[in-house]
């Protein structure tokens, strides 16, 4: 059986909508037979295994890597899709040693961000950061650099590999993202995220579908 891959952030790994989220008090209550993550249901479509490797808060070098690690997996017509997340997120090394992807809030250099455990940065750093982000990360040219990597990254699974197609898609495409429901739009405002509904995975994995499925597969 071929196998589906697909890489990405919390859009991927289906926050708020899987059992093991931190917080999943809208996958209690709301849950019903038959729901599920946009992966799960696009490898039924598609009749592939599934090889689900979004991550909450990843940055897309960790997303680049991840891509890379398996890449020996990836068999000839396999399936890859590719999210890309927000560019303003960065993989830095924190004082354990390990990759940390962070982002914070740039509006006005605001001292609040998220995504990045205190404890792993001193004061300086984390100034550092916010620093940098504020006056570098939403520059084009990072938004350029990122493009770039995936889309080259797509030509050798597809020339190398051999793979039926290479999907890339981002979550900052609001002309995309905003045809599908969000869990704040499912509860009326009741849970404040903004990550797909139950229904907005349904409805990602049928527009996925559609798009892989096409007779020119020229995307």
């Amino acid at each position: 059986m071929n196998t589906l891959w697909t890489f990405g952030d919390s859009f991927t790994f289906g926050h708020g909508c899987r059992k093991d989220c931190h917080n999943n008090s809208y996958y209690n209550e709301y849950k019903k037979n038959g729901d599920d993550i946009w992966p799960n249901h696009l490898s039924k479509f598609l009749n592939f295994e599934v090889k689900n490797f979004g991550k909450n808060g990843a940055s897309n070098d960790y997303i680049f890597d991840t891509v890379i690690k398996n890449y020996e997996y990836v068999k000839q017509n396999d399936i890859v899709v590719i999210g890309k997340t927000i560019y303003g997120r960065m993989e830095i090394p924190n004082n354990k040693n390990e990759w940390v992807s962070v982002f914070s809030n740039i509006e006005g250099k605001s001292k609040w961000w998220y995504e990045v455990p205190m404890n792993d940065f001193s004061r300086e750093e984390i100034e550092s950061i916010i620093d940098f982000q504020y006056l570098f990360s939403t520059n084009e040219l990072y938004k350029i650099r990122h493009d770039n990597r995936f889309n080259f990254l797509k030509n050798i699974l597809l020339n190398d590999k051999k793979i039926e197609l290479c999907y890339l898609w981002q979550i900052e495409d609001r002309n995309l993202m905003n045809n599908f429901e969000t869990i704040y739009d499912a509860t009326k405002g009741k849970f404040k995220d903004f990550h797909f509904s139950f229904k907005g995975h349904h409805d990602f994995a049928t527009y996925l579908f559609s798009q892989i499925r096409k007779p020119t597969k020229l995307l």
